[in-house]
């Protein structure tokens, strides 16, 4: 497989405490079928324990889900989340600070984690998780011949498990996922109700009386021309109207 991940600058890693902080970003990957993947990687940097994913986009919701996902794998949240300029955290930057977008704030302050900004150009303050997608690239993907993206997905998974989780951790040279053990009484606890990280768009209810989300049709019980809101996430979306009252709501349907 081909990995672009286009980052070689050395990396010194800042030792932080347990439960202090996390990195994550996102790489593109595309496999030897042709087949194109974002990666998914946050990783506590006291254990550096992770939480990988395979996706086919690296929008706003589908960061904010994986970094959910994370917390509730780790058993808990970190003081700090370190990531870079990507889309959907940081809008804009002025007077070289950056704006972080007012979803990813809520986000933030809703499972109670500073939200930290690597400079730009400084791919080295991301050290770990840097050098989990070179270990990537380099072990999983060395030598390997991965066309279709159900079987990188459970490659993914088997490696996670197996290789990352069980690796020595560089300091004490214990496996990883003792490590983790050890660090989950530092971290947050989680919140009583995870936070609703779905897609949220505006349609307009076209004559069929139906709304189009991806490549796909949903009838709806609102007039011809009316504008609605669609709620969706990965299995289901509900249609609301312009005074956010339920119309209807269906089982999400595959592209």
């Amino acid at each position: 497989a081909a990995a672009p991940h286009a980052s070689r600058v050395p990396a010194v890693p800042i030792e932080t405490g347990p439960g202090q902080r996390a990195e994550f970003d996102w790489s593109p990957y595309t496999l030897e079928g042709g087949a194109k993947i974002q990666l998914w990687n946050a990783t506590l940097r006291w254990c550096r324990a992770p939480s990988l994913a395979a996706c086919d986009n690296y929008r706003q919701t589908t960061t904010l889900r994986q970094l959910r996902v994370a917390f509730e794998r780790w058993g808990g949240v970190p003081a700090e989340a370190l990531t870079d300029s990507m889309p959907g955290v940081v809008d804009r930057w002025e007077c070289d600070e950056p704006v972080l977008n007012a979803r990813y704030v809520d986000f933030a302050a809703y499972y109670g984690f500073t939200a930290l900004i690597a400079p730009r150009g400084c791919p080295q303050w991301k050290a770990i998780a840097e050098r989990l997608f070179r270990y990537h690239e380099g072990n999983l993907l060395n030598g390997r011949t991965i066309r279709v993206v159900r079987e990188y997905v459970e490659l993914l998974t088997w490696w996670e498990r197996e290789k990352v989780l069980g690796k020595p951790h560089p300091e004490t040279g214990r496996p990883i996922h003792d490590m983790l053990a050890l660090e989950r009484p530092h971290l947050r606890p989680l919140p009583a109700r995870p936070y609703d990280t779905r897609d949220v768009c505006v349609r307009v209810v076209d004559r069929y009386q139906r709304v189009q989300l991806d490549t796909n049709h949903y009838p709806v019980p609102a007039a011809v021309g009316a504008c609605v809101y669609v709620c969706a996430d990965r299995e289901r979306l509900e249609i609301c109207d312009a005074k956010a009252r339920r119309l209807v709501e269906h089982e999400r349907l595959t592209a």
